[in-house]
């Protein structure tokens, strides 16, 4: 009986080169995050690439309430390398990924990532830890050095974030191709007083303005960006390489939640935050957001949130932003410093 496969299609050179050499057509799962390019492209090309069929999955608003909300309450995504990084988003994929094997009745669940690499050990971990007991397999050919890319690549995440690495020339401040989300620091002229509120730590607000979170995140990219917030670059001379994150709506909640979790969570529940952002991280990084670990951090990160309320005023110049000041609500919930003395 000939094996079923489910293959998680992004449409990068990994998972193509693995649905052009599957010995079987596979059926292609492709989660929507607001990538590019867009869903109907990808989808007519993995069917043109010989994919038995195509599930395309919506996963934008589930990705910003679900994974990325919590790491900006813990703050780990204030370091922006961690807002665009895939860990981030592995944890929905590979619960899609082992819901549609489930419906589809696959035994190989195949990705693009690179055979031993930590993203390839990270998926199969998130798999496994969503039921799927069938095989997991890196289907990608391996890459050595030479295959750094010497033109740039993208990833946009729903402008969330955005990711770009090339070889050659690191691009300049200015290069609107390379920075996508965001403007040149230096020529960005006056400052942007921007007013979130917050409600249970959930943000809900924009100069008044009530918007859904999807919504909220798009605005405040838009806002920041044109100011030059939430860039950051980074070469290296071993392999002449570069790489470029933005993500300008992490860096503006962080700030945001930050400033109000000094005003109701307490000196206890700041220092507990402080201390479980970088640990949160490493969690992430290991593939454990469905571990015991996680789920411990992000009770406490429930329990924090609960007394975040009230509105952040901030000031965005030349790339920096800044908490003006705040006005917390007094009505928010008992705190975590008054939880932990009952």
């Amino acid at each position: 009986m000939k094996e079923r496969i489910l293959l998680a299609y992004s449409g990068g050179s990994g998972s193509t080169a693995a649905l052009v050499n599957m010995s079987e057509p596979a059926v292609a799962v492709v989660v929507d995050l607001g990538q590019q390019p867009g869903l109907e492209g990808l989808r007519a090309r993995a069917m043109a690439l010989g994919a038995r069929r195509v599930h395309v999955v919506d996963g934008r608003d589930e990705f910003l309430d679900r994974f990325a909300l919590p790491a900006i309450q813990i703050g780990c995504v204030a370091d922006l390398t961690c807002a665009a990084d895939p860990a981030l988003h592995h944890p929905f994929i590979a619960r899609v990924l082992a819901d549609v094997a489930a419906m589809e009745d696959a035994s190989v669940i195949a990705h693009g990532a690179e055979a031993g690499s930590v993203s390839a050990a990270r998926l199969e971990s998130l798999i496994r830890d969503c039921g799927f007991a069938g095989r997991v397999l890196a289907a990608a050919p391996r890459l050595g050095r030479s295959g750094a890319p010497e033109r740039p690549t993208h990833v946009t995440i729903d402008g969330w974030a955005h990711t770009a690495e090339g070889s050659g020339p690191q691009p300049a401040s200015s290069d609107r191709t390379a920075y996508q989300l965001t403007r040149d620091p230096a020529v960005v002229p006056g400052t942007a007083t921007v007013a979130l509120s917050f409600a249970g730590g959930r943000p809900t607000a924009v100069n008044g303005v009530s918007l859904s979170l999807g919504e909220l995140v798009e605005v405040i990219t838009t806002i920041a960006g044109d100011h030059g917030v939430g860039r950051v670059a980074s070469s290296a001379k071993a392999d002449n390489s570069w790489t470029i994150v933005e993500a300008p709506a992490a860096v503006v909640l962080t700030a945001a939640f930050a400033g109000l979790c000094e005003a109701g969570a307490g000196a206890r529940g700041i220092a507990a935050r402080a201390a479980l952002g970088p640990v949160f991280r490493e969690i992430l990084r290991e593939g454990g957001w469905y571990s015991p670990a996680a789920a411990a951090v992000q009770a406490f990160v429930r329990t924090l949130a609960a007394s975040v309320s009230g509105t952040a005023y901030l000031d965005l110049q030349h790339g920096e932003c800044r908490v003006e000041r705040v006005e917390a609500d007094r009505a928010a919930p008992v705190s975590v410093e008054r939880q932990a003395e009952h």
